[in-house]
């Protein structure tokens, strides 16, 4: 497997708890590097590679990449997959803001072995952001969403991976998706910026790269992943957390039923789009306000964690 760290170690020590349940045979780690003259920076990602390497006790193959400069989330996630893939053919990717469950663990494990040759599948995600009223009368479903609080890929995946696309490809790939006004309205801005490079975002463009091939995601019926980033140690998701933070659900749930089709798939797309994208953006209208409202006043009423 393969965890991406920073210098958030409170939230790193609770992702390293996860995983050394899980003790996976072979791990590697790669830590982005601190800004130049940033005193604090540098003494908080020592602190969290320090951390790594007095956390790994189990028998496993570690290998260690502690960057000396800083090169952003994007370039530190691609050259790190490009690394990975280098090496081996499949592996489990985690952030140090995601504490995967158990079941996480096991819903990966147990699904890239059986769609390794299956080339529409791209990858296995451990979150689920279906509205909860929409129901899931599977274990899982085909999306054309891949997310990546907790997620896992094969080599013959990534290499579709482009971080770089053109607007006129990222146009004629968006309009083969043949998505409602709203949604390609949505997704129409994202393209705009991912062309005028006024977003840096690695995430938009491994999901662009499931698009351009007609891939799909494998996503779990509940959340097995749960995002703990949403404080001001945060820089890209500090703003998110009161749409978007709900607690874990039942993992056991992610091994009941079976797949889900495509095209019953289609209608849970919508929701996630509804309760996930559009909320990302900031766009909710009184329907998701209400909605938000009711999730504090009944904790409990709410699909997953993440």
């Amino acid at each position: 497997m393969a965890l991406f760290i920073h210098r958030r170690t409170r939230h790193l020590r609770q992702v390293l708890g996860a995983i050394r349940k899980y003790r996976p045979s072979r791990f590697f780690v790669f830590a982005d590097g601190w800004q130049r003259g940033n005193g604090k920076e540098e003494q908080e990602c020592r602190r969290a590679r320090r951390l790594v390497e007095q956390s790994v006790k189990w028998p496993c193959q570690i290998s260690l990449h502690f960057s000396s400069q800083n090169k952003g989330l994007k370039t530190s996630v691609e050259q790190g997959l490009a690394h990975v893939f280098r090496r081996v053919s499949e592996a489990i990717v985690l952030e140090d803001d995601c504490v995967a469950s158990p079941a996480f663990f096991s819903f990966c494990e147990e699904n890239l072995k059986k769609h390794r040759r299956d080339s529409m599948i791209m990858s296995i995600s451990g979150s689920c952001f279906v509205e909860l009223g929409v129901p899931i009368p599977g274990r899982a479903y085909l999306s054309r969403y891949p997310h990546c609080w907790g997620w896992a890929t094969w080599a013959r995946a990534w290499r579709r991976y482009r971080g770089a696309i053109s607007p006129g490809a990222l146009r004629k790939i968006l309009d083969r998706q043949r998505f409602p006004k709203p949604e390609h309205e949505y997704w129409s801005r994202v393209a705009g910026q991912l062309a005028g490079k006024k977003m840096s975002s690695w995430a938009y463009f491994w999901l662009w790269a499931h698009w351009s091939h007609g891939g799909r995601a494998l996503s779990p019926a509940v959340n097995l992943v749960r995002n703990i980033g949403f404080d001001s140690t945060a820089r890209h998701t500090r703003e998110l957390a009161k749409p978007l933070v709900v607690r874990m659900g039942n993992p056991s749930l992610a091994f009941q039923g079976s797949v889900l089709p495509i095209p019953e798939s289609e209608n849970l797309d919508r929701s996630v789009f509804r309760n996930h994208y559009r909320r990302m953006a900031g766009r909710r209208g009184w329907r998701e306000k209400i909605t938000d409202r009711l999730r504090l006043l009944l904790p409990g009423w709410t699909r997953g964690g993440g």
